[in-house]
């Protein structure tokens, strides 16, 4: 029902703002109220506790909690590169799901029992979980800590708009569930290493990273003037529309758009290096006030094909040269201005985009992430820096 009522809405420009317009209202208030709340209290990390021993790259065992739904699979090629690679893979099951808590339960009793037959194969080194707290138990996660002593990693990439979001069964929705019960915390936005640590955890900001290996060397000539890959909702909608309005042959890819824009991941990386802009939307939700790194940021420089052009973001600001590696605007007049300059200008798109590629293989490989964390932790030797800022306190 709700679903055939936004396809009715979205049939009409004015109605379709009104409602973006409320969600990002609603988002946007929720987050200034826990970013005033955190700012208020004591925002100190637990301390970690480092392996005794450093492990030498190549020789890591991970345990790695991950789904396999989306994009997820491009986080295992480097996990591998790390060591021994232990997965956990699991049904995805949407947070509103009637019987969740009781799967839940049920996911978690197997979590770990595959978790003691992995470590009793050969020790596990850390634990890296890419989950959410519809899926995982706070409790699993202390109870690997404590009874078999391995350092527990997650990652969250959406800490501004999904920190609590509700109760299912005997535990609250959202990253301040789970955020204590990890020794590390990996959060995609600077301002949440505060609520964090507030909370109880120990928080490191890393943006993500881009599976190199996907993105061939070979450059291919340009067949798309101008695309944008994504789900098609909130203002993405409305920002393709205002272009489209103005003359701008947007070809958009992704569910939302209709049918015909629905194309398998393996033709993503085509549609990156055969664009000559690909356009990026950095809002979180429906709001575009608020924003967040993405992985778009990474895996579209690291195809090295058109250039990218994404909303300004002070965060991502942090990771390329804006203006030589990437392209970001803070308006939709701004956006429409650079869109016609750089459509001129093919070879400059292409200049920037090689810059971008060669700084993604230099500094953004997710094992470039994964390597930090372990240096972190203690579990790997610090090696020469990367480049990549580290937020921590």
């Amino acid at each position: 029902m709700k679903e055939a009522l936004k396809s009715l809405i979205r049939r009409y420009p004015w109605a379709w703002h009104l409602w973006t317009q409320r969600r990002a209202r609603q988002l946007e208030d929720a987050y200034r109220r826990h970013r005033e709340l955190y700012a208020r209290m004591e925002r100190r990390p637990r301390p970690l506790a480092n392996a005794s021993k450093p492990r030498t790259l190549g020789d890591v065992h991970t345990f790695a909690i991950i789904p396999m739904v989306s994009w997820h699979s491009w986080l295992l090629p480097d996990l591998r590169e790390l060591g021994p690679l232990s997965h956990f893979d699991y049904p995805y099951r949407p947070w509103r799901a009637p019987d969740l808590a009781a799967w839940r339960k049920e996911t978690n009793d197997r979590l770990l029992r595959e978790f003691a037959q992995a470590h009793e194969r050969r020790p596990v080194d850390w634990v890296f979980s890419y989950s959410e707290s519809s899926h995982l138990l706070a409790s699993t996660i202390r109870r690997i800590r404590t009874d078999f002593g391995v350092p527990c990693v997650n990652m969250c990439l959406d800490d501004k708009q999904s920190w609590d979001i509700g109760v299912v069964g005997e535990q609250r929705m959202g990253s301040s569930a789970l955020a204590e019960a990890f020794d590390l915390w990996w959060t995609s936005a600077r301002v949440t290493v505060d609520w964090v640590n507030a909370a109880g955890g120990h928080a490191i900001y890393l943006p993500e990273g881009c599976l190199a290996s996907s993105f061939p060397e070979e450059e291919l000539p340009y067949s798309i003037p101008i695309s944008f890959v994504g789900v098609g909702y909130g203002r993405r909608v409305q920002m393709v529309r205002f272009l489209r309005k103005h003359g701008i042959p947007v070809q958009t890819f992704g569910r939302g758009w209709g049918k015909a824009s629905e194309v398998p991941d393996a033709k993503l990386v085509e549609i990156f290096r055969t664009s000559q802009i690909n356009l990026g939307h950095g809002g979180v939700g429906c709001s575009e006030t608020l924003t967040n790194v993405k992985g778009r940021d990474f895996d579209v420089p690291c195809a090295g094909g058109g250039v990218y052009l994404t909303t300004f973001n002070p965060d991502l600001a942090q990771h390329f040269t804006i203006g030589q590696e990437i392209l970001c605007w803070h308006s939709y007049d701004d956006l429409l201005e650079q869109v016609r300059w750089y459509l001129d200008r093919p070879e400059l798109c292409r200049e920037i985009a090689r810059r971008a590629r060669a700084r993604c293989l230099r500094e953004h490989r997710w094992l470039h992430r994964y390597q930090t964390i372990l240096e972190h932790l203690g579990i790997l030797a610090p090696s020469a820096d990367r480049g990549e800022p580290r937020v921590t306190a």
